[in-house]
């Protein structure tokens, strides 16, 4: 092979892999459609973004590379992995109270792996409803806090035998993630991580307590529930429900004026995938 033709030869290499690897995506999803169904593509990101949300995304890039390296650092380093578990559930939680599930949408590292990457393999179709159930989230939160309190216990006063167990955990449960990723869509893990359910429950708290903290707000008589909000919403919810504690697969109910869902990620994704400027992100509502 002469020089000049090295560039050439190596350019028909890498398209000839980037063909099979196309090819091998295809032949998945026809799989995956076979044996759990298909359905409408959804979960579309807005096509026109405001400022803010384009800031985001970039600052994602950078989130899900970043998480890709801690997680090769959670295998070399497990302390890494352990202090990763807890800052993510420490953010979630924290901010739930003023800001709901704010930490999901756009500071989550695992999160923005999820979107902007697993996104280009994933199927994009609605997650059943028993996922986001109660007592699957309760079995989900209940499993791995069994598996960290076995695992804790067994490695007790060896420290780093211990930050071994939260690693492992982080490792198992990313590709968990990334399985209901491409089944399902991109954000299917997030209908029942643990760290988005205690965020949720502090959502509660807040509103309990009457602390302010960003709603949807709906006006019905521009409403044409023409569905692309709820196309675009990453925790399956539909912005148009009664009260917003419907899944978008429960379906049909009668718009009402705010939404203050306990899973909302407060993106305002459906504020600007509405074509009738419906919706409106209000900061500070109860």
């Amino acid at each position: 092979m002469t020089l000049t033709r090295f560039p050439i030869t190596m350019i028909d290499i890498l398209s000839a892999r980037l063909d099979d690897v196309v090819a091998s995506h295809r032949r998945l999803t026809d799989w995956l459609d076979a044996r759990i169904g298909d359905g409408p593509s959804t979960y579309n990101v807005p096509r026109d973004p405001s400022e803010e949300t384009r800031q985001k995304r970039r600052r994602q890039l950078v989130l899900g590379a970043g998480f890709l390296g801690l997680l090769g650092a959670a295998i070399l380093s497990p302390i890494v992995g352990a202090l990763a578990v807890l800052g993510c559930m420490g953010g979630a939680v924290a901010l739930g109270v003023t800001r709901g599930r704010t930490w999901c949408d756009g500071a989550c590292p695992r999160g923005a792996l999820l979107d902007r990457y697993l996104r280009a393999v994933s199927r994009r179709v609605d997650a059943p409803a028993w996922l986001a159930s109660p007592f699957v989230r309760a079995t989900v939160g209940a499993a791995m806090l069994s598996v960290l309190t076995v695992g804790l216990a067994r490695q007790w006063g060896d420290p780093v035998a211990m930050v071994g167990v939260v690693a492992r955990l982080l490792v198992v449960s990313t590709a968990i993630a990334l399985v209901l990723g491409v089944a399902y869509h991109e954000r299917a893990w997030c209908l029942v991580c643990p760290a988005g359910t205690f965020a949720r429950m502090t959502n509660a708290i807040g509103r309990r307590l009457g602390i302010d903290r960003p709603t949807v707000q709906i006006d019905p008589e521009a409403c044409v529930e023409c569905g692309q909000c709820e196309q675009s919403c990453r925790p399956q919810l539909d912005p148009t429900a009664a009260g917003g504690d419907a899944l978008a697969t429960d379906g049909g109910t009668e718009p009402s004026a705010s939404v203050d869902h306990g899973d909302c990620f407060r993106c305002g994704y459906c504020v600007e995938t509405c074509p009738t400027d419906a919706l409106e992100l209000s900061e500070g509502s109860r």
